[in-house]
């Protein structure tokens, strides 16, 4: 009987001790979050200033996706903090292609 009591407050103290440590664990998150969205914003960027090349081509059509590409990396580069705090608060998930698709909503938001 005594041992089955013993036991029984183990496993209490364990699961109270592993529910306790898990809050600490949010900021990790948060950070690792952060810089995955950093990550993904940079790699944005480095593929918006190679089309800049483009900039001098014969066709009306690319060199408005050179210019407007150079807009984007210039609202990218000084923005990038806030829309990490945005992603952060907004809950966005650690995903390329949602943390993409953020930021271009939130880059056609200022040029529209």
């Amino acid at each position: 009987m005594k041992q089955k009591i013993i036991l029984i407050v183990g496993i209490v103290g364990l699961v109270l001790g592993i529910a306790g440590n898990s809050g600490g664990d949010e900021n990790d998150v948060k950070i690792v979050n952060s810089d995955f969205y950093d990550d993904c914003i940079e790699k944005i960027i480095s593929k918006c200033e190679a089309k800049t090349s483009l900039r001098n081509s014969k066709s009306a059509t690319i060199r408005r996706a050179a210019a407007l590409a150079i807009l984007k990396a210039t609202y990218l580069k000084d923005y990038k903090s806030d829309l990490i705090q945005e992603m952060e608060h907004n809950q966005i998930s650690p995903k390329t292609h949602r943390v993409e698709y953020y930021v271009n909503h939130k880059f056609h938001e200022v040029i529209n």
